[in-house]
């Protein structure tokens, strides 16, 4: 798409080498009270600032349009930068209860033994193309029986599914759910590990 965030001296002229900039005293001191501003570390200084141009041309790039105003049209579109807040790589295990709350913002892998008759667990804090894995064991009883609640997204959201558990004493089952980008809930079939 396009921005209108441009980068300071491209060229980077008249302005301070790394070295010079890196000792520079007004840099690591701030600049004086009532002093001239010496223009190649002003240069130097604004150059330094290019990391914000850099992001919104490569987000440019990636079919955004990014602009310096509306400020709050700038923000939604740095919103799409993933960190690792937003990759969900950690797992938990879970210890078991008749109704399960799961906060997802956290984790996206969830571990829990079946140790009574059902387990109702409910998903909040859910994002647009989070993905979530379910391991779910049976104990030595068997017999046991799970519904998931997926709560916060968009028309399909899951509800009170009843997961198609095996039911043989110490099975276990993986089972996911993928958000979507309008944040309908696609569910899979659950597996189970041999």
């Amino acid at each position: 798409m396009s921005t209108n965030l441009l980068p300071f001296n491209p060229s980077n002229f008249n302005a301070e080498t790394d070295a010079q900039y890196n000792a520079d005293p007004i840099r690591v001191g701030g600049y004086p009270v009532n002093s001239p501003i010496p223009s190649s570390l002003l240069n130097k200084t604004l150059t330094q600032q290019n990391i914000g141009p850099a992001i919104a041309q490569a987000m440019a790039a990636k079919g955004y349009t990014v602009n310096d105003y509306p400020f709050s049209a700038l923000v939604t579109v740095m919103g799409n930068l993933l960190t690792t807040a937003d990759l969900y790589n950690g797992g938990t295990t879970l210890a078991y209860a008749a109704n399960l709350s799961i906060v997802a913002s956290i984790y996206s892998y969830f571990d829990v033994t079946l140790t009574g008759p059902n387990c109702n667990m409910v998903i909040s804090s859910v994002r647009n193309f989070q993905q979530l894995w379910f391991i779910i064991r049976q104990d030595s009883t068997g017999g046991r029986t799970a519904t998931i609640n997926i709560q916060g997204i968009g028309p399909a959201a899951a509800s009170n599914y009843s997961i198609p558990l095996s039911t043989e004493p110490n099975a276990v089952n993986i089972f996911s759910a993928l958000v979507g980008g309008d944040g309908s809930c696609f569910l899979a079939t659950p597996i189970q590990v041999i």
